[in-house]
This record gives C-alpha cells, structure tokens and sequence, in this order.
C-alpha cells in the first residue's frame, strides 16, 4: 500500500477531528494519541459470541502486546457497556483527561514523531549492511 499525500491527509485529519476513538486492541490508538484523540478500548464480547471472544486475539493482546500501550493508562480499558458509556461521557466531558499519560506513551512507544522515521530506518539499515560488508 502506497497512500498519497491526500490519504495521508486523510488519515491524519481524522484522527485530529475525531472527539473520541473506541478501539478493541489496536495500536491504532497511537495515531489518537499522536493528535491527542481520547481513546476506550473494548474488552468485552458481543454476548452471543462470549466463547469465540475468550479465545481470540484481541482479548489476548490486552495482556501481551498491547500491555505495554497500556502500561501508564492513557486510556480507558472497559470491560462492560455500562463501563463503555460512563468512559465516553467522561471523555466528551472533559477530553483532556489522561492527556499527560497519552503523551507519555506516545513518547515511549515512538522515538521519532517529526516525519522523518521512514529515512531514518533506512540510514540504520544501510548502517548495519555497511558494517556487516567489512
């Protein structure tokens, strides 16, 4: 995939203007955080599918992967609807809740922020290929 600058834009944009995402487990919660955006995550199942959800990936990545998204709270984990409904009118009320804890991870999960990570990559990797040739 190779979006244009107008997908970028796109992209971008949603996340700046959008008041709130409401996510399952995807680090897609970096872009939000990334344009201050509040984010919820899901943690529970449709009640006809309880099974399949116990089983499945998302509500694995809770304690795997994603953990580590999630280690300083910058966002709301719920585990119910009732949970889910109180976490958005808390956001909508005052979006700024957890706004330091999303800038921290942010921080942390991403070393570089100013659109230049794509070369920088590619310096590294033609840094380690350089010294592995000698």
């Amino acid at each position: 995939y190779r979006p244009t600058m107008k997908d970028v834009y796109l992209h971008l944009a949603l996340f700046k203007h959008a008041d709130l995402l409401i996510n399952h487990s995807s680090t897609v919660a970096l872009e939000s955080f990334a344009a201050n955006t509040p984010v919820i995550n899901v943690n529970y199942p449709p009640p006809w599918h309880w099974l399949s959800w116990y089983q499945s990936i998302p509500r694995h990545d809770f304690r795997e992967h994603y953990a580590d998204l999630l280690a300083d709270h910058p966002s709301q984990v719920v585990t119910s609807k009732s949970q889910l409904i109180q976490a958005a009118r808390n956001y909508l009320s005052s979006p700024d809740l957890d706004q330091s804890a999303r800038q921290s991870t942010l921080t942390k999960m991403t070393t570089i922020t100013d659109g230049t990570a794509s070369q920088a990559m590619l310096d590294h990797f033609k840094h380690l290929a350089a010294a592995h040739d000698t």
